[in-house]
């Protein structure tokens, strides 16, 4: 047997003891936080904290200088708690004190999240560098979730990939009984190697970087699974269209494009090309408020979808007052719930697309809509853009969008540049950071 075989074994022994004596501690037990997102929308995932505080896991040198446990659970409850908030993700946090490994997935199977993510970070040698990710045989999707996490991981950390590791129930390997006790798909993360001194720096110092990627796989993760729920086919390349949905007549296509009275809706004194102004211009735009509405839509019941020249009344409530909406009636709606301009931001997406141009909001290069940075941003497709004719335009917040899209309704779509909005023109509304 190598030296490594032998650590590996002695590991295992070691962890299974350790499993074996926090079951027996039922005092200890730690009750799980539950971090509700101001729109769930986005899904749940499960944050399982590894290790216990009577058994605290491998120790990370300077400058982490503590165990796994105590790391990754101000990790969980600190910055990926941020993270999953920021962008719309629910998370449940678990801990395996006083009842281990069994008792820790029994709470997670209770919470039936999308995914779960169990937090480690490796330890052998001085020299030992690298990222992995195992998961198991308990679920089908856990390969795909374990890609996601892997790819973002390496992404963050820039160490060696290692890999996945494929871990088969009863195979007694390390983390077996982990990443098969879950009902949903799941994996177990090994960012880093906490006793190598390089790889404790990096991450220390991505603590925040490293909490986003865990977000942003799941989120990666989870819009894939989304799709697979909707029967209705989605075209990307354009977004307006709705296949579900009878060929809409021209006038249909008329209030997408240009507002219901085929004017847009403008205030009297809108003009259409005003001077050039010494600065950009921003607005004000409350995204706790757009969200929440957002939110209304796509868990009334029934479930508001996509309607081609649907629009909304101020105040009408989703679900009761409307079931329908299109892009532009959806946009022009959180627009109004969200700033102070009321009914004076127009109905229909090319006339939006005007007046947001000519008011002399900042253009900005398409890549920019994928930053997590708070700016709340609006993207457009000119109806010639279409191969049906029919525009489109979406809030862009945080790398997602808010929208109402053919085959779903309203609904947020990650930011990747791909479809439509490879074809899209993007404006900042705000210029720092929104609630």
């Amino acid at each position: 047997m190598t030296d490594e075989a032998a650590i590996e074994q002695y590991l295992i022994s070691r962890e299974d003891e350790e499993d074996k004596a926090d079951s027996q501690r039922p005092w200890e037990q730690v009750a799980p936080l539950v971090r509700p997102a101001l729109m769930a929308s986005n899904g749940k995932l499960a944050i399982i904290v590894g290790h216990s505080r009577s058994s605290p896991g491998a120790w990370g040198v300077a400058p982490i200088s503590q165990y796994e446990y105590p790391f990754n659970k101000a990790l969980a409850e600190g910055e990926i708690s941020a993270a999953a908030a920021r962008r719309g993700v629910e998370i449940g946090i678990f801990y395996r004190d006083g009842h281990g490994v069994e008792g820790a997935y029994r709470q997670v199977n209770a919470y039936q999240p999308d995914a779960a993510f169990e937090l480690h970070f490796n330890a052998l040698s001085s020299s030992s560098s690298g990222t992995l990710t195992l998961y198991g045989s308990s679920n089908r999707d856990s390969q795909r979730l374990a890609k996601s996490i892997q790819r973002e991981m390496l992404k963050t950390f820039g160490l060696a990939d290692h890999g996945l590791v494929f871990r088969k129930k009863g195979d007694g390997g390390r983390g077996s009984d982990n990443v098969n006790s879950a009902n949903c798909p799941s994996a177990l993360l090994e960012p880093f190697f906490g006793s190598n001194p390089e790889d404790s720096k990096v991450g220390n110092a991505k603590r925040a970087a490293y909490a986003d990627a865990i977000i942003t796989a799941f989120l990666s993760f989870n819009k894939a699974a989304a799709l697979k729920t909707f029967s209705a086919p989605l075209f990307d390349d354009d977004p307006s269209y709705d296949a579900t949905l009878d060929p809409p007549d021209i006038e249909s296509i008329n209030a997408v494009n240009m507002g219901v009275d085929g004017a847009g809706d403008l205030e009297a004194d809108w003009v259409s090309s005003p001077a050039p102004m010494a600065t950009w211009t921003t607005i004000a735009f409350d995204m706790s408020k757009a969200l929440s509405f957002l939110n209304a839509c796509m868990n009334s019941k029934p479930r508001v979808v996509y309607g081609y020249g649907a629009k909304i009344r101020a105040g009408e409530v989703p679900g009761r007052d409307f079931i329908s909406v299109d892009c532009s009636g959806l946009v022009r709606e959180l627009v109004r719930r969200a700033t102070d301009l009321n009914g004076k931001f127009p109905d229909g997406s090319f006339i939006q697309h005007e007046w947001v141009r000519d008011r002399h909001f900042k253009q900005l290069d398409r890549s920019e809509g994928k930053l997590t940075d708070g700016v709340v941003r609006i993207a457009f497709m000119k109806p010639n853009d279409s191969p049906n004719g029919i525009g489109h335009v979406a809030i862009v917040h945080d790398g997602y969008t808010l929208e109402s899209h053919g085959g779903v309704g309203p609904n947020r779509r990650i930011w990747d540049g791909a479809g439509w909005q490879g074809k899209s023109y993007l404006y900042a509304l705000t210029s720092t950071a929104t609630s």
